[in-house]
């Protein structure tokens, strides 16, 4: 105790020097935590997880044929609805009956990362108010392919008109389904909806499945999955999907467009390509401009790390080297090497806290403000992954824990030198 208070004494008595200092570690605090506060959202948005999964999963697109391929009046423009669902019918009857093929799904505006999305305003339980809504049109299969478990309830026969009136859905990050500041409900209470323009059609919720984010950047957002209606089916428009076996060897495309290509040519229909969700995932971040703004990112904060690191060392080792006298004489006087190294330890780390809580007092009201906005920085959304205050303790933690780690890296050589000299060689430089 009686150290501490001589060490506040001694920041006290050299408050001009520390002030420069202090400055100093406040203004690379406040750089540091909003590092820290960015990266966190990234990483925590990155690993919370999306509702779906896509390993294994392929998107086949379909083309028209050679009208001189096939017969007169056979060309798509002329079938029934009728023939266009038989021919879905053995199109997935086939992608089944492929060895390697786990599960297939058709759907409309449903895939992930295919940049197709629909949405809709629904009136919640007779409420007055209505929500927009995003809505996916598929196939029993989907939830298969994608892996989308339920919460509860159960998924609907899209071959059964009847399932036409039936829906599942999906709630936001917190349970709610629609806008819960004005006609939102917890997902649970949730049990009927209607098309706000179409008042006359009522939809059955008869299932809710997990949360689902639309890319791992995005919020969870509430989804209606309807049944693929017949008269929606267009295989030229139409998402085919599949998902393999766990097990299937490596290289599956190249084997499926050599096995199945000839088999996937169905009355006017034609196989045209494959392509893996996995591709297509890379293909919209790097659309959406949001892999050049992480690959930014990343570079700026290792950038502006490195002239932390170095502007802290440079700064401490100078400090340190210039009081080579007072350590000396604290030598002479009977302090022991490690009371020294402890002592000037002790020192750094209490201007870091000092410094820290100046500095965390200014990163708050700057964040509460539109000024990181209006100069293009980059700032985290703490309400879309779900933090609360609890944000603020982990912005300091980590701010802290790296400038405490850096300061002390900084002090130790040269107060390791300043320690190993002789009390006559330190005090002749006086």
């Amino acid at each position: 105790m009686n150290m501490i208070r001589h060490i506040f004494k001694i920041i006290w008595n050299e408050r001009k020097t520390n002030s420069w200092i202090i400055l100093e570690y406040i203004l690379v605090f406040c750089i540091l935590w909003f590092c820290c506060d960015y990266l966190y959202y990234i990483t925590k948005c990155n690993y919370e997880p999306l509702g779906f999964d896509i390993n294994h999963t392929y998107s086949i697109r379909m083309t028209e044929r050679d009208p001189n391929e096939i017969d007169p009046g056979t060309e798509i423009e002329n079938l029934t609805q009728d023939e266009i669902y038989a021919y879905t019918l053995t199109l997935i009857d086939r992608l089944k009956q492929y060895p390697e093929i786990e599960s297939v799904s058709i759907s409309e505006a449903g895939i992930p990362y295919s940049g197709s999305v629909s949405t809709s305003d629904f009136v919640i339980n007779a409420d007055s108010i209505p929500s927009s809504i995003q809505t996916r049109y598929v196939s029993s299969g989907f939830f298969d392919v994608f892996r989308i478990k339920l919460v509860n309830g159960y998924t609907f026969d899209w071959m059964d008109p009847a399932s036409e009136n039936s829906v599942l859905i999906s709630s936001d990050r917190n349970g709610f389904f629609g806008d819960h500041t004005k006609s939102g409900y917890p997902v649970s209470d949730v049990h009927e909806l209607k098309h706000s323009y179409k008042n006359d059609k009522i939809f059955t919720v008869i299932g809710i499945t997990e949360k689902l984010k639309s890319q791992f950047f995005d919020p969870y957002t509430n989804t209606v999955f309807h049944s693929l209606a017949r008269r929606d089916i267009n295989l030229l428009r139409n998402e085919i999907t599949i998902r393999t076996h766990p097990n299937a060897a490596k290289g599956f495309t190249e084997r499926f467009v050599k096995n199945m290509k000839e088999q996937l040519n169905i009355g006017p229909y034609m196989f045209s390509n494959i392509s893996s969700l996995d591709d297509m995932q890379k293909s919209s971040m790097k659309w959406s401009g949001i892999t050049d703004n992480l690959n930014s990112i990343y570079a700026i904060t290792l950038f502006l790390i490195i002239n932390i690191f170095l502007g802290i060392i440079g700064t401490f080792w100078y400090r340190t080297e210039s009081r080579t006298s007072d350590i000396g004489l604290r030598i002479a006087l009977g302090s022991s090497k490690r009371k020294i190294k402890t002592f000037l330890y002790t020192e750094t780390i209490f201007l870091l806290f000092i410094s820290a809580v100046i500095g965390v007092n200014i990163c708050i009201n700057i964040g509460q403000t539109d000024l990181l906005n209006a100069l293009g920085i980059p700032q985290a959304n703490s309400e879309q992954i779900g933090s609360g205050i609890e944000q603020y303790f982990i912005n300091f933690g980590l701010t802290f824990l790296f400038l405490a780690i850096v300061s002390l890296l900084a002090v130790w050589y040269p107060a390791r030198q300043a320690s190993n000299l002789q009390p006559a060689e330190a005090l002749h430089e006086e």
